[in-house]
């Protein structure tokens, strides 16, 4: 029944962070992956970083967005 009412106010209250240097407003506790697929970008060969830190791919769907973070998603390229 607890978990029930934290996930009922979870998602009833939105936070706000910036995606790509635009204000998006976001259900509380979206993980990087639920945030890429719900902004319908592909994860294949991109990158993203939160609060001006790479987040590696193994930890996008642990990892959750907080108010006001700073997200950038890039392509990813490989140098030499």
């Amino acid at each position: 029944m607890i978990a029930q009412l934290v996930l009922f106010i979870i998602r009833r209250f939105p936070v706000q962070i910036i995606f790509n240097q635009q204000r998006l407003e976001i259900s509380t506790g979206l993980s990087i992956s639920a945030l890429l697929e719900q902004q319908n970008i592909p994860i294949q060969g991109v990158a993203v970083a939160v609060n001006n830190e790479v987040i590696p791919r193994s930890l996008w769907q642990e990892v959750g967005i907080q108010e006001q973070d700073q997200v950038a998603v890039f392509q990813a390229v490989a140098g030499g």
